[in-house]
């Protein structure tokens, strides 16, 4: 949505869905990101034979991005 429409128009006509769309791109794509190569590392740590160290406990909706995915 942000890619294809003018910032400035989505601000002003959305303002409450234009922060919420502002903070998933910079907050939630970046820990998605982060755990997406922290999922794959485990994945080869496993493949190899190596013990896996437990991921963080919790709910992303309560604050703990680092719990992502789910």
């Amino acid at each position: 949505l942000l890619d294809n429409q003018d910032i400035n128009t989505l601000n002003q006509s959305l303002p409450a869905s234009s922060q919420q769309l502002t903070y998933a791109k910079q907050v939630l794509m970046t820990a998605l990101d982060t755990s997406a190569e922290q999922e794959i590392q485990a994945l080869i740590q496993g493949l190899r034979g190596q013990a896996i160290a437990p991921g963080p406990s919790g709910a992303p909706t309560r604050g703990r991005l680092d719990t992502l995915p789910t």
